[in-house]
């Protein structure tokens, strides 16, 4: 072989080698980047507690706002109650005074006949003294 030939194949081997060397530090970084079997536990125990601490949390808030709905439930029963026993009560008032007033209006009319009818003329209203 020609010292040209052989200096010609000597620097393909090189740049193939050179080639082979770039895409095997590739392949070892990516092999480096794989999480070893320690990591990838570490990994799942740390995401479980922290969606088992999210679960706690979202189920602690949603308790208390249950518990302030149970509360504010039994706040409006309670007032919605008092309301419905005041507005009977207040009928009742109103009736008591109804009846007064119908008993006093005929006690008027009673007082007015008899005022009438000793004036000596019973169509006419009485007038005040």
């Amino acid at each position: 072989m020609d010292t040209e030939t052989k200096n010609y194949v000597d620097a393909r081997t090189e740049a193939t080698r050179a080639q082979n060397d770039v895409q095997f530090a590739k392949v070892m970084a990516k092999l480096d980047q794989i999480p070893t079997r320690g990591d990838q536990v570490k990994w799942i125990v740390t995401w479980t507690l922290s969606v088992i601490a999210i679960l706690v949390a979202v189920l602690m808030f949603g308790g208390a706002l249950f518990r302030i709905g149970a509360e504010a439930t039994a706040l409006i029963f309670e007032r919605s109650n008092e309301t419905q026993q005041t507005g009977e009560d207040n009928a009742e008032d109103i009736a008591a005074i109804k009846d007064t007033l119908d008993d006093n209006t005929s006690t008027l009319e009673e007082i007015a006949e008899i005022v009438r009818r000793e004036s000596g003329n019973p169509n006419e209203p009485p007038t005040a003294p």
